[in-house]
This record gives C-alpha cells, sequence and structure tokens, in this order.
C-alpha cells in the first residue's frame, strides 16, 4: 500500500506560498470590494521589477552556478531565473513582511495578539526560505541578506508612501480586525458594532 509523500507535498505548498499569499491578499480585496490588495499587488510587482533589475545586474558577480535540481523547480524561464540570482520567493515574503512592518508600528499594534501573529508569520517565512535556500545551495550568503535587507525596506519605503498619501484605507490591515465601535444611542443602552476589515 503507498502512502502520500507527506515531506514532498510540504515542499510543493512551501514554494508555493509566495503565490498563496499574493492570491490571498487578492482575492481579500474582492471580496471586500476594495482596491488594497490589488494596490499591494502593484506595489509587489514594482518592487519585484526593481529587484529583477539589481538581479540582472548582480548576474556576472554572482552566477547562477548550483547543479541542485530542486532550485530549478517553478523557474518562469528554461533557463533559469527570471530575476538572477534574486531568489523572487524570498522576495515576496520580505516585501510583504516590510510592508505590514511598517503599517503594525505606524498603529501602535506590535503588542495586540494580531500584530504579534503577523510579525511572528512572516518573520518565520522569511527565516525559513532563507535556510531552504542557503542549505540546498540555491542563493549565495551575501544575494540572501540583499534580498532580505532590499525586500524589507521597499516594503518599508511603499508602505510609508501609502500612508504619507493621507488615505491609510488603501494599506491592507489598516485596522484592527475585531475593534469594537461603541456610540451611545440613549442614556442606557449602547449599540456596537464589530468591523472585520483587513
Amino acid at each position: 500500500m503507498e502512502f502520500l509523500n507527506i515531506l514532498y507535498l510540504a515542499h510543493i505548498g512551501f514554494r508555493l506560498s509566495p503565490y498563496m499569499l499574493i492570491s490571498y491578499f487578492v482575492l481579500m480585496s474582492m471580496f471586500n470590494s476594495d482596491v488594497r490588495g490589488l494596490i499591494f499587488l502593484a506595489l509587489l510587482l514594482t518592487e519585484t521589477f526593481i529587484m529583477v533589475s539589481i538581479g540582472r545586474a548582480l548576474e556576472n558577480f554572482f552566477p547562477n552556478t548550483t547543479q541542485n535540481g530542486i532550485c530549478n523547480t517553478l523557474n518562469l524561464l528554461n533557463s533559469g531565473r527570471l530575476s538572477g540570482p534574486v531568489p523572487l520567493n524570498l522576495n515576496v515574503f520580505a516585501f510583504t513582511f516590510g510592508y505590514l512592518i511598517y503599517i503594525i508600528a505606524s498603529n501602535n499594534l506590535a503588542g495586540t495578539p494580531s500584530g504579534i501573529m503577523i510579525m511572528m508569520f512572516f518573520s518565520s517565512m522569511v527565516i525559513a526560505h532563507i535556510f531552504w535556500l542557503f542549505t540546498n545551495g540555491c542563493a549565495h550568503v551575501l544575494i540572501l541578506a540583499l534580498t532580505t535587507v532590499l525586500g524589507i525596506l521597499l516594503g518599508v519605503l511603499f508602505s510609508y508612501a501609502i500612508s504619507s498619501s493621507g488615505d491609510t484605507n488603501l494599506q491592507l490591515f489598516s485596522k484592527l480586525a475585531g475593534t469594537e465601535v461603541c456610540k451611545r444611542a440613549t442614556n442606557e443602552k449602547f449599540n456596537c458594532t464589530t468591523e472585520y476589515s483587513m
């Protein structure tokens, strides 16, 4: 009797996690009838274009000499990575982490359960991607550091740009989910509603 290969399924899920993350934000935006997920996607595509350009410039200094076939799964090009030595899966999580860190810090949400969970999830995903890429020899350690730092910095910068535009409702997770808003209806009663905005 054959069983499912759990490690293989975990590997596929891990490699597809950046696509799942982006799909989640876009679908959340569509279901909530707002443009926040689409704005995030546009910012992510802009940042990815910047990182691909940097990766192509660094390609001569850090050629892709890996012989490990696992590093070349899910490539966009037959000849190798579109981004040269820069791993885009790590880039997606680093950018998203930086984007959300600014929102958490500027709204004083670091001590809230939602803020803590977001920081723990994204920091663990960034660390897991770095560990996986390094142990499999998929990227040089300097490229991993550069991708992580630039991704986080560009995420913070783009989130700051949205925040400084004056319309913070364009940011993902601009309000803490489950925040109660109460209005005094009479001297004795309160009408409370719960906003679920991410």
